[in-house]
């Protein structure tokens, strides 16, 4: 008895509803993990978990936690600011700013009466104002201009020779002379001729000619017009006046500045503009300092900068930002009971077989009827290139088709009758010819839908077997052989393994397996790796074989045949399957 029928008759093979149930539970675990990863929860969990391992989270969140107000941009402009509005003179001028004297002082400022002020004293103070008062103040009357031709008029008007002159000038005897001149001959009257040569002896013609000759009458006559006029007698006047200064418009206006000078408003407009305090006040006003202190003050008043302030000082920032909320979400996803199954079932090791394995072919007939998508009915390629299904030589069955196909609760029957039928038989020698049949039953592949060259393909199978018919789930390529058989019964056996065509002839090698409870569902399963194969039997090993590279691409065959006359008792015969599955490696597992 070989390993395996010990174990199987001693129970220590698992059953198929062990093997149906882990793998239920297996696709369970994988489908769910699949919907799982579908969860917009599971997408956010993701979204947050790389967002809080990124370098850029890392930087925020260090940057914001060892955030201090002490040393910070915002401490320094508060500091420069109250240092600014303590120094002595800022404090200084922000009180003369607003104190009454720097009020009373601009109003003098803008006032008239400063603006006369200031316009008298440009005048006042010039070289030429001074001189001319200097000027003013040295003159004298006594040895002025007008003094001497004062002098020089009054000495002539008393002169005698002036006088005798003019006392001529009215005479007969001048007025006889003038008339003898004007004629130029001499009196012809004897009287008159006595009179006008006493004249010229006389010491009045001689004072005439001299006082002529000397032009006395000349400079007395431009004297008396000069001293009599109006601009000689101001002139005069004024320079006999000891206070004639006073009498100048240069004195109105000196006395104008001197009134103004002592002026309460002019006097502490000048003493307030030379004060210690309006210095101040007008360094301070045009300062950098002062325009540094108003764009700090308005710096600091901005609702920004106060939140910005209020943030540094607040020790409880972090837990108060956009990313610890998301660290909170992401904390609360971690605990959520849809993240916790996701990482339980993502860890679990049964789930790794995913990892290597995929499902290629899958058909649990769970829908009425057989999938025609999925599988052929009869030989193939029987109807693809002879136009109908046939039977082989040695087979006593015709192929019916759909006709012997059962479908119901899950279970598929291929089903062999006892049955006059009319089909095709090949022959050797003629190939196909019609031929009458006793038997009906019917045969399914999947070669125009489904081929394998490795990976693992089973069925969960109920045979039921007969030395008359065999039922088979075999591989096959497109043609007659290789075969592998991954069941093929025979009478109260099961065997496995392959049919290699060696010079022409098909040659068996198969591992036969007897003591099965054949009225129970086993698994029939082959694990083809490279050029190994494995076949078990719910999933004990039951043989091994090697393979060289012409078994390749193959596809699945179920089918029932009749080889010899069949008892009735074995009739109708049913070949069950519950499910077919394929799996292929991983892209990078082959």
């Amino acid at each position: 008895m070989s390993g395996f029928s010990l174990k199987y008759k001693l129970g220590l093979i698992p059953g198929t509803a062990k093997i149906d149930a882990k793998w239920n539970k297996l696709l369970g675990m994988r489908d769910e993990l699949q919907e799982l990863e579908q969860s917009d929860e599971l997408a956010r969990y993701r979204e947050l978990d790389a967002e809080l391992k990124s370098a850029e989270f890392r930087a925020r969140k260090k940057e914001l936690t060892q955030l201090k107000f002490e040393g910070s941009h915002e401490q320094k402009i508060l500091s420069e600011l109250e240092h600014l509005s303590r120094s002595k003179s800022m404090k200084q001028y922000f009180k003369t700013l607003s104190s009454e004297k720097l009020a009373r002082f601009k109003k003098i400022e803008k006032g008239d009466k400063l603006a006369r002020f200031s316009e008298l004293e440009k005048i006042v103070t010039t070289p030429e104002f001074t001189k001319r008062r200097k000027d003013v103040e040295k003159l004298h009357y006594n040895n002025s201009p007008e003094a001497s031709k004062r002098k020089e008029f009054e000495a002539l008007k008393n002169d005698k020779r002036l006088k005798s002159y003019y006392n001529t000038l009215a005479s007969d005897s001048y007025r006889l002379y003038m008339k003898a001149e004007e004629s130029g001959e001499k009196p012809s009257d004897p009287n008159e001729i006595k009179r006008y040569e006493k004249f010229l002896a006389s010491g009045e013609y001689s004072n005439l000619k001299t006082v002529e000759k000397q032009n006395l009458t000349q400079r007395y006559e431009e004297l008396r017009g000069e001293v009599q006029s109006d601009e000689f007698l101001e002139r005069e006047k004024f320079l006999k006046n000891s206070k004639r200064y006073q009498t100048t418009d240069d004195y109105r206006l000196l006395a104008e500045y001197e009134k103004l000078s002592k002026d309460p408003e002019i006097k502490f407009y000048h003493k307030f503009s030379k004060s210690g305090e309006y210095l101040n006040y007008q360094r301070v006003h045009d300062s950098k300092e002062l325009e540094r202190l108003n764009e700090l003050e308005d710096l600091v008043k901005d609702e920004g900068f106060r939140e910005r302030v209020a943030f540094l000082k607040d020790k409880k920032r972090y837990e108060k930002s956009e990313d610890f909320k998301l660290e909170q979400e992401l904390a609360k996803l971690k605990n959520s009971e849809l993240i916790k199954k996701y990482f339980a079932l993502h860890k679990a090791r049964e789930l790794n077989f995913f990892d290597k394995w995929q499902v290629a072919f899958d058909d649990e007939f769970t829908r009425d009827g057989v999938n025609f998508e999925r599988w052929n009915s009869g030989i193939y390629p029987g109807k693809e290139v002879f136009g109908n299904n046939y039977s082989q030589a040695d087979e006593l069955q015709c192929l019916n088709g759909e006709e012997n196909l059962q479908v119901h609760g899950g279970i598929l029957s291929i089903v062999t009758r006892k049955e006059e039928s009319k089909g095709m038989r090949w022959n050797p020698q003629y190939g196909l010819i019609p031929a009458e049949f006793q038997y009906t039953s019917s045969m399914l592949n999947t070669g125009n839908s489904f081929r394998i060259k490795q990976g693992i393909i089973e069925a969960k199978i109920r045979v039921n077997p007969c030395a008359e018919i065999v039922s088979a789930f075999s591989l096959k390529g497109d043609g007659a052989f290789p075969q592998i058989d991954i069941l093929r019964s025979g009478k109260n056996e099961v065997s496995m393994g392959v049919i290699r065509e060696i010079k022409g002839e098909p040659v068996w090698q198969h591992q036969t397996i007897t003591g099965l409870n054949f009225k129970k569902f086993h698994v029939y399963r082959l694990e083809w790796d490279g050029q190994t194969l494995t076949w078990k039997i719910n999933n004990a090993v039951v043989h091994q074989s090697k393979v060289d590279s012409s078994f390749d691409n193959m596809f699945l065959n179920l089918l029932s045949s009749v080889h010899e006359e069949v008892h009735h008792q074995n009739l109708p015969h049913y070949f069950e399957v519950d499910w077919v599955r394929c799996l292929v490696p991983q892209a990078g597992n082959n």
